[in-house]
């Protein structure tokens, strides 16, 4: 089962998981998205725990740049999770200096 967050920012990926009745909306207190592997029988402990986040570029580069990135990731895992993703929503490219930069219609904004 996949679990997504009911923040107001993740209401579309929600709906989307939902109609395909792939998993449910609920408030998750880490991460945007999480499932776990079948439970071990014999250890009675699932094997992974994924934890993943889903941001747009300006908010990444603010999460980057105040730290809350780095306090989400240690988030996840004191909480038990095994692995952590991160998905960047977005379309990008990298500039001729070599910095990353996103769309902003009808512009590329370069991060900082």
């Amino acid at each position: 089962m996949i679990y997504i967050t009911t923040h107001d920012n993740d209401k579309d990926l929600a709906f989307r998981i939902e109609q395909e009745g792939l998993g449910v909306a609920i408030p998750l207190a880490i991460g945007d998205i999480c499932w776990q592997s079948q439970l071990d029988e014999e250890t009675q402990t699932y094997k992974y725990q994924v934890c993943g986040e889903r941001k747009k570029a300006q908010d990444l580069v603010n999460c980057i740049n105040d730290g809350r990135l780095t306090k989400q990731v240690r988030d996840a895992f004191a909480a038990g999770m095994t692995n952590y993703f991160l998905v960047i929503d977005c379309i990008h490219r990298q500039d001729r200096d070599g910095f990353f930069e996103f769309r902003t219609v009808p512009n590329w904004t370069r991060t900082s």
